[in-house]
C-alpha cells in the first residue's frame, strides 16, 4: 500500500467512530454525536431558509444596499421595542399582535414592499398569514410563484453573498433584541455590515452565528 493511500485511510479513520462508541437502542446503533442530549438536526434548506422567505423576497426586489438598509432599520426597531422579537416567520407569528406594528407593517409599508412580499400569501401554511394579508392587502397571482422561486434560488447557496445578507438580519435582530450576546467588536461589525471589518472573516462569523441559533425557539 502506498504512503498516500495509507495517509488517506488514516485521515478518514480520524473522523469516524468505532462500533464500541455506538449505543445499542433496540435494533439500532446510535453514534456518539446523536447521543448528545439537547442536540437535534437542523436543515437550512428545509427549516431555516423558509423562515426567512420575506427577506429573500426583499433582496430580490430591492438593490442590495436598499434591502440591507431595510434590514438595518428593522434591527433598530427591534432594539427600541420592549419585546424581544424574533424576525423569523414563526417568531413573528408567535409575537402577534404586537409584532405586526413593529415588523409586518414596517416591511409592508411601501408599495414596493407590499409587491415584493405578496408571494408569501401563496403559502396557506404561512405563520401569521392573516396579519400579513391585512398589511399587504392584495391577493397573489400565478406570476408570484415565479418571483418566489427566483428569490429562493438566489439564496440557495448558503455561502453566497445574498444568503449571508439574509442570515445577517437574523443575527443582527437577535443581538438588537438583547437575546444574543456577542463581543463589542462583533456588535460594531454587525451594525455597520458590510462596511466594517475584513469581510473574509465577518461573513463566515455571521454564518456560524446564525447556525448556532438553529435550535433557538
Amino acid at each position: 500500500m502506498g504512503r498516500k493511500s495509507r495517509e488517506k485511510r488514516e485521515r478518514r479513520g480520524a473522523i469516524t467512530s468505532t462500533l464500541s462508541q455506538h449505543k445499542k437502542e433496540g435494533s439500532r446503533f446510535v453514534p456518539p454525536l446523536a447521543q448528545v442530549p439537547s442536540l437535534s438536526p437542523s436543515s437550512r434548506l428545509n427549516d431555516r431558509l423558509p423562515e426567512l422567505l420575506w427577506g429573500a423576497l426583499l433582496l430580490k426586489q430591492f438593490p442590495r444596499d436598499a434591502a440591507l438598509e431595510v434590514f438595518r432599520t428593522l434591527g433598530d426597531r427591534v432594539a427600541k421595542s420592549v419585546s424581544t422579537y424574533d424576525v423569523r416567520l414563526s417568531g413573528i407569528a408567535a409575537a402577534l399582535p404586537a409584532s405586526k406594528a413593529v415588523i409586518i407593517d414596517f416591511l409592508c409599508g411601501p408599495a414596493q414592499g407590499k409587491f415584493a412580499l405578496r408571494p408569501l400569501l401563496l403559502l396557506p401554511g404561512l405563520p401569521g398569514r392573516e396579519a400579513w394579508l391585512s398589511a399587504i392587502h392584495d391577493e397573489p397571482n400565478q406570476d408570484d410563484w415565479r418571483y418566489l422561486a427566483t428569490a429562493v434560488v438566489d439564496v440557495l447557496d448558503h455561502q453566497s453573498q445574498a444568503a449571508t445578507d439574509l442570515r445577517w438580519v437574523v443575527v443582527l435582530c437577535r443581538v438588537a433584541a438583547g437575546v444574543l450576546h456577542v463581543s463589542p467588536d462583533m456588535v460594531k461589525e454587525l451594525a455597520l455590515y458590510p462596511h466594517l471589518g475584513d469581510q473574509r472573516k465577518v461573513r463566515p462569523s455571521i454564518r456560524a452565528t446564525e447556525i448556532s441559533l438553529s435550535n433557538e425557539r
